[in-house]
């Protein structure tokens, strides 16, 4: 599943992904991805089957970790401040690492 997921640009539709349950791949790689892409907000929503509160709600987390990790904020410490969990930064920080990687020095914690 989880070489499908890296490999296509669609995801299976098994019930821990609809549900957005668990660890596994969530919603907000997409919502990430597109909004990376310049698709508006309403757009996103439309194409991932969600609310435009929950599409707004991981973006102004990611904008958050984003913010934190340009000034060089530790992962530990963006848990702390944020207080969303260390995989959900990860999943951010690798995100960001793909559309930003100028953020990123050989001193940061990743």
């Amino acid at each position: 599943i989880g070489e499908y997921h890296n490999s296509h640009d669609d995801v299976l539709p098994l019930k821990g992904y609809i549900l957005d349950m668990g660890r596994g791949t969530t919603h907000k790689k997409a919502i990430i991805e597109l909004y990376e892409q310049k698709v508006q907000p309403p757009d996103i929503a439309k194409k991932t089957n969600h609310s435009l509160n929950a599409v707004d709600r991981y973006i102004k987390d990611y904008e958050r970790v984003k913010f934190l990790i340009r000034r060089g904020i530790s992962t530990t410490q963006i848990k702390h401040m944020t207080g969303r969990g260390a995989s959900v930064i990860k999943q951010y920080r690798k995100l960001i690492e793909k559309y930003h990687p100028e953020y990123f020095d050989s001193d940061n914690d990743k």
